[in-house]
């Protein structure tokens, strides 16, 4: 870490530079809530700067009073630079904080500047994300105003204009800087964070947003229900007619899951979700798990991981991951809701000890936009689960093993030929899909003469919208790892005799098992099918396996001998000779 006086001096340079007159432009169009998606795309390439922190700055940058900043994670420099500039203009600034943070650079710049702070939490976190503008704006969502959380991640920020719920955020922070009460410690003595919390705002064409603002943990596990906030967020749930759909990092609370299941099993109500898959691919807590074994009871669960992979390179916890935490109910309807903030869905953020909050908004174009953002992460979403039994998950095998040429062909003295096998992977989404890292694994049934080895796919591989992507056979099987990479050179796969051996795995670079074909569990085997062409005519030939669509691969009848009708550009003769079509879906 840089020595603090070395902070004071370089940003005192940077923000010299640059003071000049605040600017009096807003972005407001007449309606009191605006709210903004970053855009991190579904990698660096794709990716989309959403302005969020210009946007901020503009409303720092125009303060003529006071600059409220309550904040768990701050180095974006755009949006710290504004709060120094608005501080060294003689604006009323304070800072709250969270106590794992009070060595990071930005917070001890601030002590260096002699920006009164206050930080609090040692037990849990100070996990809050507003600040508040001259007792009148407030801007609050999940986002921190970190680099990844601004341009990497996806998140959503609100900006509100209201006196009363400034006034209402207020009461919250001066709990906390004034009376230097964290988490346990709210015990609703000087405010409690659920009471005259519901505000109506008039927007200029007369359209009114409602708003019901809530804090945690002011009155702990034992509040009653209309005061804790995981109670408040299950009534929401009781409350759909139709459909739910929720954008989230950490979910834990089983209480909530359950919920949002029995809605989908009892009152036919469409649960869609999209999961960090940083957060849960490798967290026992996690409830996702709870929504996958479900699916195979009730045709309303939907679940995705998030597609996105903007990180930085070389540093994949640095971006790519959901950090929302919304659940939009009812879209386009008059019952239509959306609730935002910076809870996760867990019992920490709930009641047992973090500093958190959430709004709850009705407003038919508010909620709107959150559902449109939620379609697209759920258009752009990945696999969930590392168990894909049944059809049921069909709709979720983003990429498939489609073809399968196993045993090659003969040459005219009928000896096997094996430098034309192959594998065919085929993407079934709009969207490319970056398969670096991905292998393919399966059983080796060394007592049969049947090889193949672990293959991963190198950095760059990407196949694109409802394309394919072959893998050839290489004689060089001795598989070769590439120095610096986690990558291997080279497939050897080989089954001159027997397709009913074969069973293959696809898994992403978390080994989360994306596909399967053919099926082996001790002893007992579900082959693949070479024997049959899709129009159910015997065939005596060793052929190339074709998938029939997106269909489970460890069930026989989902697979049959390439049919030559897939061979168009070919002439007729040709035609009757062709079992095989790498690359031609």
């Amino acid at each position: 870490m840089r020595k603090p006086v070395l902070i004071l001096s370089a940003v005192v340079f940077l923000v010299s530079c640059d003071l000049g007159e605040p600017p009096s432009q807003t972005f407001w169009d007449g309606r009191k809530v605006q709210v903004y998606f970053t855009q991190p795309g579904y990698n660096a390439e794709s990716a989309v700067d959403a302005k969020i922190q210009e946007k901020i700055k503009l409303m720092v940058d125009s303060a003529k009073e006071s600059v409220d900043l309550c904040v768990m994670g701050l180095s974006e420099d755009t949006i710290f630079s504004c709060v120094i500039r608005a501080w060294l203009r003689g604006v009323k600034v304070r800072f709250v904080g969270d106590f794992g943070y009070f060595t990071s650079d930005e917070y001890q710049t601030f002590v260096s500047l002699g920006i009164p702070y206050r930080i609090g939490n040692e037990e849990k976190i100070m996990h809050n994300k507003y600040i508040i503008i001259d007792k009148r704006y407030v801007v609050c969502g999940s986002a921190n105003f970190t680099d990844t959380d601004i341009y990497r991640n996806n998140n959503n920020v609100l900006f509100i204009d209201s006196p009363e719920i400034a006034e209402y955020y207020t009461g919250d922070f001066e709990t906390m800087f004034v009376k230097g009460l964290f988490g346990k410690d709210k015990t609703g003595q000087f405010f409690d964070g659920f009471t005259n919390n519901v505000f109506h705002l008039t927007n200029a064409d007369q359209s009114v947003t409602y708003i019901s603002v809530h804090f945690a943990p002011y009155y702990g596990e034992d509040a009653p229900a209309a005061k804790r906030m995981d109670q408040v967020f299950m009534s929401l749930i009781d409350g759909a007619n139709e459909k739910l759909y929720f954008a989230i990092y950490a979910f834990t609370h089983a209480d909530i899951a359950n919920k949002m299941i029995a809605a989908a099993k009892f009152n036919n109500i469409k649960v869609y979700g999209v999961f960090d898959k940083t957060w849960h691919t490798g967290n026992n807590a996690s409830t996702h798990q709870l929504f996958i074994d479900e699916i195979g009871n009730t045709p309303n669960i939907f679940v995705k991981y998030d597609g996105n992979d903007n990180h930085v390179i070389g540093n994949t916890l640095s971006g790519e991951k959901c950090h929302n935490k919304y659940m939009v109910i009812d879209p386009g309807t008059s019952n239509s809701v959306v609730l935002t903030g910076s809870m996760n869905f867990s019992k920490a953020a709930s009641y047992s000890g973090n500093d958190e909050y959430y709004v709850i908004i009705r407003d038919p174009f508010i909620v709107g936009l959150y559902a449109k953002n939620f379609e697209y992460m759920y258009s752009i979403g990945k696999h969930p689960t590392k168990d894909l039994n049944g059809d049921a998950m069909q709709a979720l095998r983003e990429v498939t093993i489609n073809e399968i040429c196993w045993g090659g062909s003969m040459d005219i003295d009928g000896n096997w030929k094996v430098n034309d096998t192959f594998i065919e992977l085929k993407n079934n989404t709009t969207r490319p899909v970056n398969i670096s890292g991905w292998f393919i694994s399966g059983v080796t049934l060394v007592q049969k003469g049947h090889y193949y080895k672990l293959y991963i796919f190198p950095e760059g591989t990407v196949i694109q919208p409802g394309g394919c992507h072959v893998l050839t056979y290489t004689t060089n099987y001795a598989y070769t790892l590439v120095p610096g990479a986690n990558t291997f050179e080279h497939l050897f796969f080989y089954h001159p005799q027997d397709h009913a051996f074969i069973e293959m795995w696809l898994k992403d670079k978390n080994g989360t098992i994306v596909d399967k074909a053919g099926y082996f569990s001790g002893g007992a085997l579900a082959p693949l099918h070479g024997d049959i062409l899709n129009d159910g005519t015997p065939s005596a030939y060793v052929k190339s396996m074709v998938r029939n669509g997106t269909n489970d691969g460890t069930v026989i009848g989902n697979w049959a001998t390439c049919n030559i009708n897939l061979a168009k550009t070919l002439t007729p003769l040709y035609r009757l000779n062709t079992y095989a079509t790498p690359g031609l879906n």
